[in-house]
């Protein structure tokens, strides 16, 4: 035990030395891997919000849209900030905040383009 000690205290062998030095180039190599993944995952949500925010001020009358709260809706009058959607077979008609509305999406005769503009981002 009092040889463990002298050694501890005692200038490192030079095999100690380097794997010491590799090991915190190894540390810092995860470290710069984990901060490019944040970013670039980071990169593509402020892509997917700067999507929707454009969707959100193009929007116009019969898009559907779905709101945070979960409901489908389609856009039946915009004034500015306020938003107004029927909902159901019977139409009932809900007001909200422009900023409440998560997705906007569109008729299903045409293609979905948000899917298609989604991928186009990721691949970038």
């Amino acid at each position: 035990m009092l040889q463990n000690f002298v050694l501890l205290e005692g200038t490192a062998p030079a095999t100690g030395a380097a794997s010491g030095l590799e090991s915190s180039l190894g540390l810092i190599i995860i470290m710069v891997a984990m901060i490019a993944f944040m970013w670039f995952s980071g990169r593509k949500q402020r892509k997917r919000a700067k999507m929707m925010q454009e969707r959100k001020n193009n929007l116009k009358n019969g898009d559907r849209v779905m709101m945070d709260c979960g409901i489908y809706g389609v856009v039946k009058e915009i004034n500015d900030d306020i938003v107004t959607i029927s909902v159901g077979p019977d139409e009932v008609k809900l007001v909200f905040n422009k900023a409440a509305i998560s997705v906007v999406e569109y008729d299903e005769d045409e293609v979905d383009h948000s899917r298609e503009q989604a991928k186009d981002m990721e691949n970038k």
